[in-house]
């Protein structure tokens, strides 16, 4: 019975390890609140400066091709828009989920990617039709539906037709191989113990 219980309490500490080693689910809000107006945001989010030398929070989120521009939306705000033909956002620590605020004057494009800038296998993509006709309409909410861990995003549209708000990068906790390893072997540790302690007893009562 001791064994059965030293094993349970190896297990439960096992367990316990594996809960701290998963990380927390957690998302990444980029609002734009701050931001000079009609700068490029560039590092602004990334530890880095935006094209006038103003710098901002380190959340790990890099812009190219996307200017801000204060005071656009309903209630008003400050919102990126596409300065080229195609503006890149990075997420180098990854994303499972991309959610935001929209403004299109014509049609856009958000394709979402594996890789860093644009790059490595695409995920997923989706065209959104023009919402508003003023830059004092209300956002609509979008979406990209995916899968796996995406590194980054890229907006498609004609220059300056295409503005996004509160963009949120979601990240889902999932344990790690090793994780599950070190979970299992606790667990493999409890029914080795009771198997043995069986084979006992019945010896013991022949």
């Amino acid at each position: 019975m001791n064994a059965i219980k030293h094993a349970f309490a190896a297990t439960v500490l096992a367990v316990a390890a594996c809960v701290a080693a998963v990380p927390a689910s957690a998302t990444t809000v980029v609002t734009f609140e701050g931001v000079p107006d009609q700068v490029l945001i560039n590092d602004y989010y990334n530890g880095g400066i935006a094209a006038n030398g103003s710098s901002g929070p380190n959340i790990g989120v890099a812009f190219t091709n996307f200017s801000s521009y204060v005071g656009a939306g309903s209630p008003s705000s400050t919102i990126a828009y596409n300065s080229a033909a195609v503006a890149t956002s990075t997420f180098a620590a990854g994303f499972q989920s991309l959610n935001f605020l929209y403004g299109f004057f014509g049609t856009g494009t958000i394709s979402v990617f594996s890789g860093l800038n644009g790059t490595g296998s695409l995920l997923g993509t989706r065209t959104f039709a023009a919402d508003i006709a003023s830059l004092d309409n209300a956002f609509s909410a979008g979406s990209v539906a995916f899968s796996g861990t995406a590194k980054s995003f890229t907006l498609a549209s004609a220059v300056g037709n295409a503005g996004l708000d509160d963009i949120t990068f979601g990240a889902s906790a999932v344990p790690e191989p090793a994780t599950w390893g070190l979970m299992l072997t606790g667990l493999g540790m409890i029914g080795g113990t009771v198997r043995r302690r069986k084979v006992k007893t019945a010896v013991a009562y022949a």
